[in-house]
């Protein structure tokens, strides 16, 4: 847990005697250890007054104050006032009302790091003084006292002004301690999104600043996890660039409540319910904040991934396991429902028993531009009703529609032709059991797609990046135990080592980046990236793992998992059809259409897009033949992110 991490960081750092460049750096790495230790304390302390911090928290806290010097004298840094102040506030929230001394010093250390800041220029530290003080100098409104707007935008202002190097000292924090943008620098934009809409009126004006506000939380979240490596595209995407059945779903948490934007290039619904831009905005009800939306979000993945982790090999009934059905039905009340007329229903008039090759095949096609506090959520399994006892008569996200999901607005380009779905390439180690995979594909009819597999031995840094450069591949599956968090550009892909049986060696994104962009000169690049691995988009990266490899690499669209899956998930989820129940080795298959898995490749190689392909490989996870494999744990745990066309 990053808790955990944040103290043992304070304690290893804080026992060492280091002089000039390593004090810097060390010092850097306490201080961001303890700001995220008060920010979590002074959330548990807000959210329930009758608890208190946990005892090794504090310590820690209190040990960097010591190793810090953050005594009577004068701050020597910003970040030390700001730390200061900081364990102050801390210290007057424990006292309950009794904290007037500590209110004050955190007052005075807060003026400090601006006469600071005033000589040396905005810093990230900044913006937290700037919050600091529109919390100790609240405005009263008819609702109650709310954060000083004037300091909120003052705080805004200052992470818009922060260069490239401050970015990239951001992401170094980032890949140290992981949840830094999380804890210190996410609640300026959530609060920055509530002055936005006050200030427009939930208006127009309040539809261009949060969009603004809600641009800027993105891009400052991926270059705190991917560092500068992401440019972001000169036009950014708009709802005019839309098809007909598309529609951008573009949610800003807020701390007092939730911002639905929905965007479309419906001349009639643009006429009529949303502005000229093709903007239409629902606000939740101020119940709906930051803190219970995130909190739902985190854990309705947690219960998901518990639950994912007892399924695989033969393990197939999970059906016991508490998934977060209730939070799914909670954030789908908040977050989906406003959309109405937004999501057509046609999915749901077909009968539950309906074959794949049956269903509707102009879905409308959402694209959620998630919130950095919803980065994990899964769409697809949102719903009002649901019966355990039969999911086929669950009213799902993914019946309705399908689902893709983008990073930001100024960091994805819809293309304008459809994908070419030309040559496969795969990858994985021996226990994704890829062989498998290549059978399946030829029973199905793929197998000219395959350009080659590589597994166990062969599945080597050096074949796959010669591999790749050959050119022709325009799809690559990799099955690896693999950690796309985005927390760094060289996280490692494990690949098998020749000259050691069972020892694995690292092929990094940035590998994966190199070999793509040295195919991508010869030819184009990937259409479609997919990442089978133990932790696929996990962490508070969330989806923007799988996106960073995509984006960086030049794939228009990447396919992984939300939660932790097995390795051999390929073959079953993509390529092999297991029935219901068992199946004599006399039995007939089943018609293809009818298949409960490996509908994504086939479905896909018929000129579904990517998004669709996705949504008619889940649905047919509900088919009656699908038994043993219907519980959310198993289907739901994919997304496609980046293009969906």
């Amino acid at each position: 847990m990053a808790t955990d991490l944040a103290v043992r960081i304070v304690a290893e750092a804080g026992a060492t005697d280091a002089q000039g460049d390593c004090r810097i750096v060390r010092d850097a790495l306490i201080e961001a250890a303890a700001l995220a230790l008060i920010s979590i304390a002074r959330e548990q302390v807000r959210r329930d007054p009758r608890t208190d911090v946990a005892p090794d928290h504090l310590n820690a806290i209190a040990s960097a104050e010591r190793r810090l010097g953050l005594d009577d004298r004068p701050c020597a840094t910003i970040q030390h006032c700001v730390l200061a102040a900081k364990i102050a506030l801390l210290r007057a929230e424990r006292q309950r009302g009794a904290g007037s001394a500590a209110t004050e010093l955190a007052r005075t250390r807060i003026e400090d790091a601006l006469r600071l800041s005033a000589v040396h220029g905005p810093s990230a530290a900044t913006a937290e003084a700037w919050m600091a003080k529109a919390e100790l100098e609240p405005v009263e409104t008819t609702r109650g006292p709310v954060l000083n707007p004037r300091y909120v935008d003052n705080a805004f202002a200052g992470l818009q002004m922060l260069t490239p190097l401050q970015a990239a000292e951001s992401a170094w924090l980032e890949r140290q301690l992981p949840n830094q943008f999380r804890h210190r620098l996410l609640p300026i934009f959530q609060a920055a999104a509530d002055s936005a809409y006050r200030r427009g009126q939930a208006g127009d004006a309040s539809v261009r600043a949060l969009i603004v506000v809600g641009e800027a939380s993105r891009r400052a979240q991926i270059e705190s996890v991917l560092g500068d490596a992401c440019e972001p595209l000169d036009v950014p995407m708009a709802p005019r660039h839309l098809l007909q059945d598309e529609t951008i779903v573009y949610p800003v948490v807020g701390a007092e409540r939730t911002y639905m934007l929905v965007g479309t290039n419906s001349q009639d619904l643009r006429a009529d319910r949303g502005n000229g831009d093709g903007w239409e905005l629902f606000a939740s009800d101020p119940t709906s904040g930051a803190a219970e939306v995130a909190d739902r979000a985190d854990k309705l993945v947690t219960r998901l991934d518990l639950a994912a982790a007892e399924f695989g090999g033969d393990n197939l009934q999970v059906d016991g396991l508490d998934w977060g059905s209730g939070d799914a039905r909670w954030l789908h009340a908040r977050l989906v429902a406003p959309l109405g007329d937004h999501v057509r229903r046609n999915a749901n008039r077909r009968s539950h028993g309906q074959a794949v090759a049956e269903i509707d095949a102009d879905a409308p096609t959402l694209i959620f531009f998630p919130d950095p506090a919803l980065r994990n959520t899964p769409w697809a399994l949102l719903h009002t009703t649901y019966d355990a006892n039969d999911r086929r008569r669950t009213d799902y996200l993914v019946r309705s529609a399908a689902i893709a999901v983008a990073p930001a607005l100024a960091y994805v380009r819809p293309l304008a032709q459809p994908q070419r779905r030309g040559g496969l390439l795969a990858g994985g180690l021996a226990e994704a059991n890829l062989d498998l995979f290549v059978e399946e594909l030829g029973n199905y009819g793929l197998a000219a797609r395959l350009l080659d597999s590589l597994t166990g031995g062969e599945f080597t840094a050096d074949n796959l990046r010669n591999r790749l450069a050959a050119g022709g591949a325009s799809v690559l599956l990799l099955a690896t135990h693999a950690r796309f968090d985005g927390a760094s550009s060289r996280i490692a892909v494990s690949a098998p080592m020749p000259s050691a049986a069972g020892a694995y060696g690292e092929f990094g994104i940035g590998e994966i980046e190199r070999s793509i962009r040295q195919a991508h000169r010869r030819t184009r690049g990937l259409d479609l990236l997919i990442l089978i691995s133990c932790e696929g988009a996990v962490g508070d990266a969330g989806q923007l793992g799988l996106a960073g490899a995509a984006l960086r690499g030049g794939a228009a669209s990447t396919i992984g998992p939300i939660v932790s899956v097995a390795a051999d998930l390929a073959p079953r989820y993509f390529a092999h059809p297991v029935m219901g129940g068992s199946r004599d080795e006399g039995q007939s298959r089943l018609d293809e259409a009818e298949r409960p898995d490996a509908a994504f490749l086939t479905e896909y190689y018929r000129g579904h897009s990517p998004a669709q392909a996705m949504r008619r490989a889940q649905l047919a996870y509900l088919h009656p033949t699908a038994s043993d494999y219907g519980h959310e744990a198993n289907w739901g745990v994919f997304m496609v992110v980046g293009n969906w066309r």
